[in-house]
Order: structure tokens, then C-alpha cells, then sequence
């Protein structure tokens, strides 16, 4: 039984869309190199935190999900997101914070039947920044900034690759 752990990557993000409550659209595209399965079998889950490290946005994203909605939560936002097949979504997040982005990949329990096929995050971008390395700024709301996130297949070349084990 091949059994894999949830990937976990960490992405600095500023969000500035000035001071005061309320929320802020984000666009988001998901690439699946070096091409998007359907079923896609694995879930994306993005877990934003504060500078204090409270989670304050959270997203589930999913073919399985059956619609995208967000709820109001003690301090932030959770949602379920459907995941189309262009890998185009948007995610609901409280303006004006700061934030720690959490990405993570893990096999989706509601794909029947399962596949062997698993995937590694590759990268997360908005225009020429990489995510991994730098902080995201973002200027409008709602949001025009898209983040990219590229997952890929786990293949001969990556299985060293922790996340493919």
C-alpha cells in the first residue's frame, strides 16, 4: 500500500489593500505539469496565518468539492474550494494583514478509484516572483495579482524528491 505524507511548503505573503476590515478576492491558477489528470487526485490545501502565527484564511481545494463557498470564522475565513479543470479559482481572505501562506498537497480520499499517480509542489509565483523565496504585495481589491501554483508528477527523475516517497 503506497502511502504518502502531506507535502508542506511555506510562502510569505503581504497583502496591502489599506486599512480596515472586510474581505478581498484572490485569483488563483493551479498548473499540473506535465498535464492536468481528470480525475486530478490530490487535494490543495492553503492555510494562511498571521504574524502572530493564528490561522486567519483557510481553503480545502478539491474536484470533490461540490461548490466553492467561504464562512466567516472567529478571526478569519474558511472555505471549500472546487477545483474546474482549468485550475482557475478564486480564494476569500480578510484584507489588511499581514500573511503566512501554508501549501499543501496530499491524495484526495474521495477519488475513486485511487491512483498511484502523486505530485510534489514545484512552485508558487505571482509574475516573476517566486513565493518560496520572496514576499507577495498586493495592490487591489479585489486582487489582480494571480498566484500560481505548479504542482508536478512524481516521476523516475523526482522520486527522491521527500514528497514522492
Amino acid at each position: 500500500m503506497f502511502i504518502k505524507s502531506a507535502v508542506l511548503m511555506t510562502v510569505f505573503a503581504i497583502f496591502g489593500q489599506g486599512i480596515g476590515g472586510g474581505t478581498t478576492d484572490v485569483p488563483v491558477r493551479l498548473v499540473v505539469e506535465p498535464s492536468y489528470p481528470s480525475p486530478f487526485p490530490e487535494e490543495i490545501i492553503l492555510t494562511f496565518t498571521n504574524a502572530e502565527g493564528t490561522a486567519v484564511g483557510y481553503a480545502l481545494v478539491s474536484e470533490t468539492v461540490r461548490a466553492t463557498s467561504f464562512t466567516g470564522t472567529r478571526g478569519g475565513l474558511t472555505g471549500e474550494v472546487r477545483l474546474p479543470k482549468d485550475g482557475k479559482f478564486h480564494v476569500t481572505l480578510p484584507r489588511s494583514r499581514q500573511f503566512r501562506l501554508i501549501v499543501r498537497v496530499r491524495p484526495n480520499p474521495g477519488i475513486v478509484p485511487a491512483t498511484q499517480d502523486r505530485y510534489f509542489l514545484s512552485s508558487v509565483r505571482t509574475g516573476n516572483v517566486n513565493l518560496l523565496e520572496k514576499p507577495l504585495v498586493l495592490t487591489t481589491t479585489p486582487s489582480s495579482d494571480e498566484i500560481v501554483i505548479t504542482v508536478a508528477k512524481c516521476t523516475e527523475k523526482t522520486q527522491d524528491q521527500p514528497e514522492c516517497k
